[in-house]
């Protein structure tokens, strides 16, 4: 799968998230918005969860600071830039 922001393209995430044992019992689902800002060198510098299942939220959070995605250029020179991702959590 290959997401974009900004016109810009994810690139990968480090490490692996999962759910809590909380989450899977409660058959927690949905979308789970979490709005980051984007270092010059493609790293997560910040992410705030916007909104979604509160047992969901920890995990999206947690795989949004380990996105990296492609540095952005203005004007030629290398810029921080913000944006939200979206995380969807099926049930199963």
């Amino acid at each position: 799968m290959e997401l974009y922001k900004n016109n810009q393209s994810l690139i990968g995430c480090a490490g692996s998230t999962s759910l809590s044992a909380l989450a899977v019992a409660a058959h927690a689902s949905g979308e789970v918005q979490v709005q980051v800002l984007i270092d010059t060198d493609g790293t997560v510098i910040a992410a705030t969860v916007v909104s979604g299942h509160p047992l969901l939220q920890a995990t999206a959070a947690t795989a949004a600071r380990g996105a990296r995605f492609s540095p952005t250029k203005y004007k030629g020179e290398l810029v921080k830039i913000t944006g939200v991702i979206r995380y969807y959590f099926v049930a199963k």
